[in-house]
């Protein structure tokens, strides 16, 4: 079973409520707030497109890069001993400690019987499906953590 939408290197959110009868989505892994809404599940992944299409057509007007979903660099919180531990066998194996992570993380994917991408792809075109939010950009520095029941406002 599919669990996310991914266009153009962005991957979305799918989530439903009962009280509306509605599913609706975010862009994942970027800090601006980009929402999507729906009736059908079919309607969802053209809604999907055409924001992460509206976004990138915003930004571009705007003169803003967009947001990437990854970067590259990943903050960790480890517990001091485990830090430890990770830190010695990285100095044992002549690496630096961010070469071991990645190489611990390359390993366990290694084995991961099911590949993790479980995005829904498809090439029907949107047909003017707009998303409920097309762009509200704001730096996260300043705002408090929430819940995903917060993030959404009832339609």
């Amino acid at each position: 079973m599919k669990k996310n939408l991914e266009y153009k290197g962005y991957l979305g959110s799918v989530e439903f409520s009962l009280d509306d009868n509605l599913l609706f989505g975010k862009l994942l892994f970027i800090n601006d707030l980009i929402s999507y809404s729906a009736e059908t599940v079919a309607e969802l992944n053209d809604a999907f497109k055409h924001a992460v299409n509206d976004y990138l057509e915003t930004c571009a007007e705007l003169g803003d890069q967009p947001d990437l979903p990854f970067k590259g660099s990943l903050g960790i919180r480890l517990t001091p001993e485990l830090h430890r531990e990770c830190a010695l066998s990285a100095i044992k194996e002549d690496l630096s400690i961010n070469e071991w992570i990645k190489t611990a993380c390359q390993e366990k994917l290694k084995n991961l019987t099911k590949p993790i991408s479980t995005a829904i792809n498809s090439d029907k075109p949107t047909k003017g499906i707009k998303p409920a939010l097309t762009l509200l950009s704001f730096d996260l520095s300043a705002t408090r953590e929430f819940s995903m029941d917060e993030a959404y406002t009832r339609h």
